[in-house]
């Protein structure tokens, strides 16, 4: 990967992109620099001045961070993410982790465009994706394109660490090219909370058919109902595969492209 790195002057910055109702100011510390991820198609550069001169207007809190589209008087908008819990790793072992991200070259995964890392702020700076999120769309989006991605961050060799998504939700799949996000950030956050187990049951009370009630039909309007019998069996298949192994990527993007 190749990076080029504009280093900062050690003083305070106007910190509009990031808190720009209460005009906070940060320090962005000696050494700070802003470092650009070179892309095949060349990226347009700007330094801190320009991101932190920008208009900004926030999009919502993540699991990892606060988002926030930056409109600078020169050039495209992009998306800063301002990390937050960071595990507690030294500027070698971060900057091995954002490479690893970086190495991650697929037309349907969100390159990362621009990362800036200082003793007080982390932030990735993204192309803005104006059609916005697979949330606040009506209709579900094409699965193949994200199976794509998917099954890319799970077999790509080009990285020697691992880049697994752990956070992939709808919000995460952008809809202007079908578009993966916020893949690999969880190897840089620390795990919240712990995992618990219990044995107690959840939910209200649920009716059960037994051996001699197999044959009753519980909903008579349900029965006359054209597709009825399909989207039961639908939902019986649905209801296997939870139960059975994790497929690969690989198998999942075959099925996919078979219609199943």
């Amino acid at each position: 990967m190749k990076a080029k790195a504009i280093p900062v002057k050690d003083e305070e910055l106007n910190s509009t992109i990031m808190e720009r109702a209460t005009e906070r100011r940060i320090s962005v510390g000696e050494g700070g620099n802003l470092v650009f991820v070179e892309s095949d198609h060349g990226t347009t550069t700007f330094d801190l001045d320009d991101l932190f001169r920008a208009s900004a207007e926030g999009l919502g809190k993540g699991n990892f961070g606060n988002c926030y589209k930056a409109m600078m008087e020169v050039g495209p908008a992009v998306v800063v993410k301002r990390l937050r819990d960071l595990k507690p790793l030294n500027k070698d072992e971060l900057t091995r982790q954002i490479t690893a991200i970086a190495d991650q070259k697929h037309s349907n995964l969100l390159p990362l465009l621009a990362y800036f890392y200082s003793q007080e702020e982390k932030l990735f700076v993204y192309k803005f994706a104006a059609n916005g999120n697979l949330r606040k769309r009506n209709e579900g989006a094409n699965p193949l394109p994200v199976a794509r991605a998917l099954n890319y961050l799970h077999g790509n060799t080009r990285s020697h660490t691992a880049v697994p998504h752990g956070n992939l939700k709808s919000t995460n799949v952008l809809i202007d090219e079908i578009l993966v996000a916020d893949y690999g950030l969880t190897s840089l956050i620390a795990l919240r909370g712990e995992c618990r187990r219990t044995r107690r049951p959840r939910g209200g009370p649920v009716r059960v058919a037994g051996p001699s009630g197999r044959g009753e039909v519980f909903d008579e309007e349900m029965a006359v109902q054209r597709g009825a019998n399909r989207g039961m069996l639908k939902l019986m298949q649905i209801g296997l595969k939870c139960c059975d192994r994790t497929p690969e990527m690989g198998e999942v993007e075959e099925e996919i492209k078979a219609g199943g």
